[in-house]
């Protein structure tokens, strides 16, 4: 019975590391960026399309959460804002979603390089100690 259980949970681990429940990028970052609270991570997968999502949280509560994951070309497929329960979803379908997409792209890019700035600093600092 034991034998069973270690397998089930060898499996259950397993199913996790192959579809994309890990970070791997070399732009992970989680922390403030100016009075913004920033999440980026980058999901692996075996089965599915790798994804990079980018969450931020704005001071006046907003919620902006950019997406790239058809080619991992870090060009957005889609954007949401989120105002209190309210989700607004651009795909860029049309022209106006298009122009939101393309002024969501400069803020994603924008963002990027500021965390590829604070991760060199960060591996700069931890290599003198």
């Amino acid at each position: 019975m034991n034998t069973r259980k270690s397998l089930i949970a060898l499996a259950g681990a397993l199913s996790f590391y192959f579809l994309g429940c890990k970070d791997v990028s070399e732009y992970y970052y989680d922390g403030k960026i100016g009075d913004d609270s920033v999440t980026f991570i980058e999901n692996k997968s075996v089965i599915f399309n790798n994804e990079r999502i980018m969450v931020v949280r704005k001071t006046d509560g907003r919620v902006i959460r950019y997406f790239d994951y058809h080619q991992q070309d870090f060009k957005l497929e889609k954007v949401e804002i989120q105002t209190g329960k309210q989700v607004k979803r651009y795909t860029g379908i049309n022209d106006m979603e298009r122009e939101i997409l393309k002024e969501a792209q400069k803020q994603f890019d924008s963002y990027l390089e500021k965390i590829k700035e604070i991760n060199k600093n960060t591996t700069l600092k931890s290599t003198r100690q």
